[in-house]
């Protein structure tokens, strides 16, 4: 057999359009990363308005009546059409948006759930204070890095590996060696604490997969594209309207839409972030466990 050649091997032709996406993905943090939220809205509304404006004045330096008439009339049923197959597009990215912060949430619940079973089948167990005290201060410091740490690092892009990866690990080695001790505890409490680790595992693993989750940048891009040529058909429908309240009113409406995708294309950034409250606050129950049976 000759030797390997590099050509032997061709480059899948998706490569550059998947560089491609990957750059106009991290551009895009570092924008959101960089500007306040609430100056997504004045910034969509004045780039809106502002086209609006701009073709409205446009229209008007028509000196010909008649021809002023039919731009007016053609951009209003222009609009009509435009309009509607742009909040079809915004409310249908908006809905996949949406789906992925709520799956990041449920994510965050799963891990809340299992954490909080995990500590009642240990104040209900036969342990020793000790163990239970030693097992809990390990659940909270990995509550505390999933609350905060971890959360900074899928902000940022890195989904492996994460700060708290040392933590569940030794949850896992602690819930085998309780396990596998059959004297320690019955049956039902061991099943409880093997579920239950498996729901904390499985809501990390879901919010790691959330972070990859992002609108397409080419999709991102084409309803910025189609809002900007609706708010020119708009202006230009009112060329006629002495003062246009109505296009000022529909620029503010369209610059909340956009915004609203926005955030949610980004779960992990203010203001509609994915509320990760309650994990630091069971942490803190987990560091005063209750015992609620003798041993």
């Amino acid at each position: 057999m000759g030797p390997c050649r590099a050509d032997a091997f061709p480059r899948s032709p998706e490569t550059p359009t998947r560089l491609c996406q990957a750059c106009c993905v991290g551009v895009w943090k570092q924008i959101i990363e960089t500007i306040p939220w609430w100056s997504i809205p004045i910034f969509c509304f004045i780039l809106i308005s502002g086209l609006s404006m701009l073709a409205r004045g446009l229209a008007q330096r028509s000196s010909q009546e008649q021809r002023l008439k039919e731009i007016a009339d053609y951009s209003q049923k222009l609009t009509s059409a435009t309009a509607t197959g742009l909040f079809v597009l915004i409310g249908f990215c908006i809905t996949m948006s949406w789906s992925t912060f709520n799956a990041g949430q449920s994510a965050i619940d799963s891990q809340f759930s299992g954490a909080d079973r995990i500590l009642v089948a240990l104040d209900t167990s036969n342990l020793s204070e000790q163990d239970r005290k030693d097992f809990s201060n390990n659940l909270a410091e990995y509550l505390d890095k999933a609350s905060t740490e971890d959360i900074e690092s899928l902000r940022a892009g890195q989904i492996r590996p994460l700060p708290s990866d040392d933590f569940i690990y030794s949850l896992e080695l602690a819930v085998i060696a309780l396990t596998d001790e059959s004297k320690r505890m019955g049956e039902v409490t061991k099943q409880l604490l093997v579920t239950s680790l498996l729901d904390i595992v499985s809501g990390r693993a879901e919010l790691q997969s959330v972070s990859n989750r992002v609108l397409p940048a080419g999709l991102l891009g084409l309803v910025f594209l189609a809002a900007m040529f609706v708010a020119m058909v708009m202006g230009a429908s009112m060329s006629r309207v002495r003062r246009p309240y109505l296009l000022i009113g529909w620029a503010l409406v369209m610059s909340l839409a956009l915004s609203v995708l926005i955030w949610l294309s980004q779960p992990f950034y203010a203001p509609l972030e994915i509320d990760v409250k309650s994990l630091s606050e069971l942490a803190d129950v987990a560091r005063e466990p209750k015992k609620y049976v003798d041993d």
